[in-house]
């Protein structure tokens, strides 16, 4: 008698871990993208080396994106949470006021 009460127990407690996992999976955390806007004072290397070190993005793709910026005036990119963005944004900004540039960018939800 004690052994099915461990099982059931058990059988429940396993189910219960099921579902938690389910319904977690089913509330994903909405997106952010990070918009980089062009500006004529904040050089152009100094863009490409924020977007390495903030965003992670290669010397390839922060060139790219540097440069789309540069000739449509802004560009949208990542895919973050609000808390990554945000995270990502006032660092990059951090950097940019330490070396007197105007360096802007905002994130909107995706």
């Amino acid at each position: 008698m004690t052994l099915t009460k461990t099982k059931i127990k058990t059988d429940t407690a396993s189910k219960v871990k099921k579902k938690k996992k389910v319904d977690m999976s089913l509330g994903k955390a909405p997106k952010y993208c990070c918009i980089l806007w062009d500006d004529n004072v904040t050089p152009m290397d100094f863009v490409v080396e924020i977007l390495i070190i903030v965003f992670k993005l290669t010397q390839h793709q922060a060139n790219r994106l540097m440069l789309m910026t540069h000739y449509k005036g802004s560009a949208k990119f990542g895919s973050y949470t609000k808390e990554e963005a945000e995270d990502k944004k006032k660092l990059a900004l951090f950097l940019a006021r330490t070396n007197s540039y105007p360096f802007q960018i905002t994130i909107e939800p995706i």
